[in-house]
């Protein structure tokens, strides 16, 4: 009887234990990024990193034979399991185009966005006539235009050129394109300022047009000026000249290099930029700061020998300046870049709608080798997203320069010098230069191509 029993708990502990749940495996997929942007030319390739704790697979959709990865699928290694997936995209000649991944384990997905952006055709060396915006002359046709602005309601032109080492000319007219040979008959006069990059014309409903130049500049051993502490405003008045740092009465104080300041003034929004960092200020925070009088945390040379034909008195040291000081207002947004690691030579910027666009140039290429390699890289401001190395091919093609008052012997080199972005559209600002012999020739090209952002 004893033993009967005991054979039948054991017979119920088996059915039990047969009966017994095993534990729940909740499938996971996680990932820290969701999108990759990819160059048009030579991409290279990138990884995408997950972790997943069961049996998973890649989907392509079968309209994105540009993009490979080299697995499709992968075994649960448990708990934890992290993966490397190596994504590779062929080179783009057309338009820029996005393909979207996905990542499947049991139940669970991931998406992933794989974009690659190209600004007009990436590999298309061809200049057509609605590419060339403008060939209007600033105030002469000998000095390297350095920036520009452009007003679309009047379809002005405004160019900033050097005139000699320590002052430059900011000369408009009237958009002309062709071989177009007037040159500015309105122009004012900035001297001991900076080489004129990023002069930016604020329009207001009055009539009223104001400068934003970067200002209180070192003076170089060349006698040009270079590193400015002080971003000022001023009425742009034609016919007139502000000699030095003291005529300005509205200033602003950042207490470091503000290099290139930058504005979007529909957005409310003003940048500076000291080659490592862009900061982007809300333009009427800054406005409303009171002016007081400020030390310059650093010592500045201006005024001497290198203004000839003035007379103002050479002064080192840091001048007291009344300003508005903008050290303590924090940045809406502070975007960090490095241009020089991946050997481009940085050349001006401007912002718009939320984004930062800078133009550079190939660093390790010399005249007349410049003229192959200029990109743009575009960054959103909040950090989110960015596009970059965006080769601007077109210039190879020189005989459709040639329309410009020279032959292709002649012809020395194209360097970038200013950008700015209006809605859908870039406009490119490159000076052209004559060869030997012809240095005189100095031929400010504005070119109009697609913004980028906009095909995303």
């Amino acid at each position: 009887m004893k033993a009967r029993i005991l054979c039948l708990l054991a017979v119920v502990a088996l059915v039990f234990s047969s009966c017994k749940k095993e534990p729940d495996v909740y499938p996971y997929i996680t990932m820290s990024k969701t999108e990759y942007s990819f160059s048009c030319e030579n991409p290279e390739p990138q990884v995408i990193s997950f972790r997943c704790n069961v049996a998973w697979t890649v989907e392509i959709p079968s309209d994105c034979s540009w993009v490979s990865v080299d697995k499709t699928s992968g075994g649960s290694k448990g708990t934890d399991g992290y993966y490397k997936l190596n994504v590779s995209v062929q080179p783009n000649t057309g338009k820029s185009r996005s393909c979207t991944l996905t990542i499947r384990a049991a139940e669970r997905t991931k998406k992933v966005n794989i974009v690659q952006s190209t600004l007009h055709l990436c590999s298309d060396p061809t200049i057509p006539d609605d590419m060339i915006f403008s060939t209007t002359l600033g105030r002469n046709s000998t000095n390297v235009a350095q920036g520009f602005d452009y007003d679309p309601d009047e379809d002005v032109i405004y160019i900033t050129q050097k005139y000699g080492t320590w002052r430059n000319h900011i000369g408009w007219q009237k958009r002309e394109t062709g071989s177009s040979t007037s040159v500015a008959a309105s122009y004012m006069t900035l001297g001991c300022f900076s080489h004129g990059n990023n002069i930016c014309i604020e329009k207001q409903s009055g009539g009223k047009k104001y400068v934003w130049a970067p200002n209180y500049s070192d003076r170089q051993d060349d006698g040009s000026y270079d590193k400015p502490k002080i971003v000022s405003r001023f009425l742009l008045q034609s016919s007139t000249s502000v000699m030095y740092n003291t005529s300005t009465t509205e200033n602003y104080y950042f207490g470091q290099n503000v290099t290139w300041p930058a504005f979007d003034f529909e957005n409310d929004m003003m940048a500076i930029c000291n080659y490592n960092y862009f900061y982007v200020y809300r333009l009427s925070e800054l406005m409303a700061l009171p002016s007081k009088d400020i030390t310059l945390d650093y010592s500045i040379t201006y005024g001497g020998s290198s203004p000839v034909d003035t007379k103002i008195t050479e002064y080192t040291g840091k001048p007291t300046v009344n300003a508005k000081d903008c050290r303590d207002v924090k940045p809406l947004y502070t975007v960090k870049f490095d241009y020089g690691t991946r050997g481009l030579h940085w050349q001006t910027y401007c912002i718009h709608d939320g984004w930062i666009y800078a133009i550079l140039q190939a660093d390790k290429k010399s005249a007349p080798d410049i003229i192959f390699d200029t990109y743009v890289e575009c960054y959103k401001m909040d950090g989110t997203k960015n596009l970059y190395k965006i080769q601007q091919a077109y210039m190879q093609n020189r005989e459709r320069l040639l329309q410009f008052d020279w032959t292709d012997t002649e012809y020395f080199y194209c360097e970038p010098e200013g950008i700015k972005v209006m809605g859908q559209t870039m406009l490119l600002l490159y000076t052209i230069r004559g060869a030997e012999g012809k240095h005189d020739i100095r031929r400010p090209v504005i070119f109009k191509l697609a913004n980028p952002v906009a095909q995303n």
